[in-house]
């Protein structure tokens, strides 16, 4: 995997050549624009710096002010120019140079100022970034800080030679200072990388850097400003294993220093990788074993089955068969839900059109009906409710036997007129006689009842109704029906008298004068 590493313009891994370069002045207004309020310039014609790392791209930041002019930057020997130059105010944690997808290893960039004019003389440098790859990616990075305390760190030539030297400002609060200039420090530790920090600045001189058996490096770590838990050195790109750093005090001058605060050592964990060995040339048996390892295993089965392998046909086919086998099984349930939909559907309409009818349905419910003066005028009237033989689907105007059940409306009526139903004689023609023929006249207690029209029915007749009643039959022992006008003789009718106080009879219906209904044509009910 990729990682960046940043550094300060004062860390002691870049070399400014001697005499060209000073920290930048706080008295300079645009101090504060600078990465950590920090930046090293020189406006010496010819002044440089060189830094070494090890990855795959780096990245050089400074500015762009109106007094700064040309530089040249040089990687692995290839050399290319950059104008510094920025009007007005100027442009700050500028890229001044960058490359990319380096080849992975050592590389050394180096930054010279051209100095094209004295007005455009300056150069800075800010920090400088690289990038490194680590392992690949699928590993993890393991970090492990030790404090300048632990026991992998070990200062010689005797612990008497360095000095504890605790500050608030170090990491945990203590560091290991040494002026000695046989004063060295070694650090072990389990990984491919190390970071070593420590101390720069006024007090600080040059010291010397060595990994295992590799070549000594020389490195300085002073400083016109004091800074604290800076890089002192990092090393990357090493076998995963045990390594050893050994740091060692190179003062250029009595008295000066070098300090160690922490260091940090980086593990690359690859994946566990797990492979079987197995053996049947000779009569020895080796035995499985799990190996961790950073290298790609090793099958030494001819037989061993590929990590990627993918599905057999086998495999393919039987789920082909199981969505078939589904699809089938959906298909049948879907037809048997609607051929039992269908088969409901038909027993429902079987039910509707052969059961027994309602005859209380089938006859229309009965209202009063009542006149005016003009026979023509059309009425309100009260509801008068059928009987219990109507209501149990028994038609009053069948009781004759003669399966001849006369109409309860005759078609062939004429307007109804009180005076012709008791006064026209036999003679007159049919439509002048009463609804029902001769002597056939009817009325409420008649149609509720449950006997036909003009038949008689048990019981004396009424002395106030004898002589209507036996119109066309005579008497009252006629053939017509006695009529009931009071409240005070029921004749057995099936309604309360309340319901139908001063009635008039108009034919099929008694008429009542209170109430409301609704108003059905002339002669209908």
């Amino acid at each position: 995997m990729k990682v960046n590493t940043t550094i300060d313009d004062t860390s002691p891994l870049i070399g400014y050549s001697a005499g060209d370069w000073s920290p930048g002045a706080r008295t300079d207004a645009a101090w504060v624009e600078y990465y950590l309020g920090t930046y090293t310039m020189s406006s010496k014609r010819g002044a440089e710096f060189t830094f070494n790392f090890t990855g795959t791209a780096v990245w050089l930041f400074g500015a762009l002010r109106d007094n700064h002019g040309l530089y040249n930057v040089t990687l692995d020997g290839t050399t290319v120019t950059r104008d510094g130059y920025g009007a007005g105010v100027g442009l700050y944690q500028q890229v001044l140079f960058e490359a990319r997808d380096l080849t992975p290893g050592p590389h050394t960039i180096t930054l010279t100022n051209n100095r094209n004019s004295t007005l455009f003389a300056n150069r800075d440098l800010d920090f400088i970034t690289w990038e490194q790859d680590l392992g690949t990616d699928e590993d993890t990075l393991l970090d492990t800080t030790d404090d300048d305390g632990s026991a992998n760190f070990v200062y010689g030539p005797t612990p008497q030679a360095w000095n504890p030297d605790n500050q608030s400002v170090y990491y945990s609060g203590t560091g290991h200072t040494a002026v000695s200039s046989t004063a060295f420090v070694t650090y072990t530790f389990n990984g491919s990388a190390v970071s070593i920090f420590g101390v720069v600045g006024p007090s600080q001189g040059p010291y010397t850097v060595q990994v295992d058996s590799n070549p000594v490096e020389s490195y300085t770590a002073r400083s016109a400003t004091l800074f604290t838990q800076q890089l002192l050195y990092r090393a990357t790109g090493l076998s995963d294993g045990v390594h050893t750093v050994r740091l060692a005090n190179a003062p250029a001058s009595l008295g000066q220093a070098l300090t160690i605060d922490y260091a940090v050592a980086t593990k690359v964990q690859v994946p566990i990788v797990t492979t079987t060995s197995t053996t049947s040339t000779s009569s020895e048996t080796t035995s499985s074993s799990t190996e961790t390892s950073s290298a790609e295993p090793t099958e030494t089965s001819a037989t061993a089955a590929p990590a990627g392998k993918s599905i057999s046909t086998g495999a393919i086919v039987a789920i082909v068969v199981a969505g078939f086998a589904l699809m089938a099984m959906l298909s049948f349930a879907l037809m048997m839900y609607r051929r039992k939909k269908a088969s409901r559907k038909d027993t429902d309409d079987s039910e509707y059109y052969h059961s027994k009818p309602d005859m209380a349905a089938a006859f229309p419910e009965p209202y009063t009906y009542s006149f005016g003066q003009n026979p023509d005028d059309q009425g309100s009237g009260r509801y008068i409710p059928p009987s219990a033989h109507m209501q149990g689907g028994y038609n009053p105007l069948d009781s004759t036997g003669s399966n001849q059940p006369t109409p309860l409306y005759p078609p062939n009526r004429g307007p109804y007129d009180l005076n012709r139903r008791y006064s026209q004689p036999q003679s007159q023609p049919p439509q002048q006689q009463g609804y029902f023929g001769q002597g056939r006249q009817a009325d409420g207690a008649s149609l509720f009842s449950g006997y036909a029209p003009g038949a008689p029915r048990p019981g004396p007749p009424s002395a106030t109704t004898a002589g209507i009643a036996g119109v066309g039959g005579g008497g009252g022992g006629g053939r017509g029906r006695e009529r009931v006008d009071s409240l005070t003789s029921s004749g057995g009718l099936p309604y309360d008298h309340s319901e139908v106080s001063a009635t008039v009879p108009y034919g099929a219906y008694t008429a009542a004068s209170e109430g409301s209904s609704r108003r059905p044509e002339l002669g209908h009910g």
